[in-house]
């Protein structure tokens, strides 16, 4: 008998291999490890099935990783008001889903978890990210009684991020008004349109993409920036309509297709996980936003020469850059701050905390 014999057994997960004359039997557990079971054939084939037995009943009560994540999904998405935050967490969820939705969310271990997130999430943000996200998953699983808490948290056990992964820099040269504006020349209207409003106001490039014309209503621009809108006091920024702002609300209103949204563009068609993301077949994604602003920086013959890949200016340059042409026109720092969006210690006393939105008025 050899180790390839394993059809003269009739019970499944039962194998048997031989060495120096005698045979082994074992049994082969859902990780593909062998769990050894002796050399006599009677006890090998009683203990196999009453492990099967076992298995059987395991198998059917078993909380599966994407079973988990469809209850998680519910009550993380309600712990955000922001629409983007919640688009996010859904993408990620979807793709936790297809890369262990089968695995068992009680056996999943941190070797595991690590090999997978090597393969799936290599980058330093990538890591940092996913590593975050499934710790409270985890978290959750070990409350519901999903998992034992001696077993620990896979996801919070991994490395840190520092230890995992090298973190990329990337030092993009500030962006010249002459650049910017060569750069606007060879790009779409509705690209045009968020260069714009983000060198005017200093808008970041997932509050352009979720920017809808009713933004622009009762003589005010308002918006709240994604990215302090989950805090107590979110920077709620309010400026009183000017000619350039009008007129970049009636460009927005008069390009094709028609749509809600400020830019928007036809998408011929949606990518994996794009659905997901998009709520209107119009709606320009960040990720979009992004590649067509890179191409056309690439695109320009003589601009960037000496640059390396490293060094080219990305869309958040432009808000950069509406910073320092705001201090050279003589804008003190709080202004500054206050039409940036800036939620730190400093800037939080000029909202009211508990007291819901308050409108911070400005012009410009």
């Amino acid at each position: 008998m050899t180790t390839s014999d394993l059809s003269m057994f009739d019970i499944p997960n039962l194998h048997a291999r031989v060495a120096k004359g005698k045979v082994y039997y074992r049994y082969m557990l859902p990780s593909g490890k062998y769990e050894p079971l002796g050399t006599d054939e009677a006890a090998a084939r009683r203990m196999a099935i009453a492990l099967n037995v076992r298995r059987a009943e395991k198998e059917a009560s078993r909380i599966t990783v994407s079973k988990a994540i469809d209850e998680f999904r519910v009550v993380k998405l309600r712990s955000s008001n922001s629409v983007a935050t919640k688009a996010n967490w859904d993408m990620r969820f979807d793709r936790y889903v297809e890369w262990m939705g089968n695995w068992d969310i009680s056996q999943v271990t941190v070797r595991e978890l690590d090999e997978l997130l090597e393969e799936k999430a290599p980058g330093f943000e990538a890591y940092r990210v996913n590593r975050l996200l499934l710790g409270e998953l985890f978290v959750y699983a070990i409350g519901r009684g999903w998992r034992e808490q001696y077993l620990g948290n896979p996801a919070k056990a991994l490395l840190p991020p520092k230890l995992a992964r090298q973190r990329g820099v990337h030092r993009p040269r500030r962006l010249t008004l002459d650049q910017f504006t060569k750069i606007r020349s060879v790009v779409p209207e509705w690209l045009q349109l968020a260069m714009d409003l983000a060198l005017l106001v200093g808008i970041r490039r997932g509050d352009v993409c979720a920017l809808k014309l009713s933004n622009f209503a009762g003589g005010y621009f308002r918006y709240i920036p994604a990215k302090t809108s989950d805090l107590p006091s979110p920077a709620a920024i309010s400026i009183k309509l000017n000619d350039v702002l009008i007129e970049l609300r009636d460009r927005a209103q008069a390009m094709a297709p028609s749509s809600d949204y400020f830019i928007r563009k036809h998408n011929s068609f949606q990518r994996t996980g794009a659905s997901v993301v998009r709520v209107d077949k119009t709606q320009v994604l960040p990720e979009q936003l992004t590649r067509h602003f890179r191409a056309a920086v690439k695109s320009l013959d003589g601009v960037f020469d000496g640059y390396g890949d490293d060094e080219l200016p990305t869309f958040h340059e432009i808000r950069s850059l509406c910073s320092r042409l705001k201090r050279d026109a003589g804008w003190d720092r709080a202004r500054v701050q206050l039409l940036l969006g800036h939620a730190d210690e400093s800037m939080t006393e000029l909202y009211q905390s508990g007291a819901g939105i308050t409108w911070q008025e400005m012009e410009i």
